[in-house]
């Protein structure tokens, strides 16, 4: 019942393990879907996957390279590589996976760690209608127990910390968004 208070938001879980690479994900309450209750999604994605977030990790470098040299403006777009590479990390996510993804407003993910999934940019999948964070709010939590203990129902709260991150401020006139 914990994602009972949290409607259109997924947490999803990558995983690897003898050398497949696994998801769970969990879906509370949705209004789109018409459910009543938390729903789950367990399988295997292509080993294809693995490669792409290779991949898409290497691009995402160059491209970032390209702005920090001066070689490139941040307004200018990302090279058609780099669009399609990340087009087809998105195209191999399965199907009911993506379609929850793309109904959702929040994603929670919790990649892996000791697989180096935390790198992964999957804010930027490209969907075919554009970047997967520009649409949907994306938070990244390490630990799968802490995140437990954060959604169960009656936990008495505790104070924040001193510490935050400014994720995205509002763009400015003109700006295309990069990667």
């Amino acid at each position: 019942e914990y994602l009972l208070s949290y409607p259109q938001t997924v947490i999803m879980f990558l995983q690897n393990g003898a050398g497949e690479l696994t998801y769970l994900a969990l879906r509370g309450n949705s209004q789109t879907s018409g459910t009543t209750g938390d729903e789950l999604l367990l399988g295997i994605v292509s080993p294809e996957l693995s490669t792409i977030f290779d991949e898409i990790t290497k691009q995402q470098q160059t491209e970032l390279n390209k702005i920090f040299s001066g070689r490139t403006s941040e307004y200018h777009p990302p090279s058609n590589e780099f669009t399609e590479c990340c087009g087809r990390a998105w195209q191999l996510l399965p199907e009911k996976l993506r379609n929850w993804l793309d109904t959702s407003e929040t994603l929670i993910f919790c990649p892996d760690p000791s697989g180096n999934f935390d790198k992964i940019p999957i804010e930027l999948f490209n969907t075919g209608n554009g970047w997967f964070g520009i649409d949907h709010k994306v938070t990244r939590h390490v630990s799968i127990r802490a995140l437990m203990k954060m959604l169960q129902a009656g936990r008495p709260s505790k104070p924040l910390g001193s510490r935050a991150a400014i994720i995205r401020a509002e763009d400015p006139e003109g700006f295309n968004p990069l990667p």
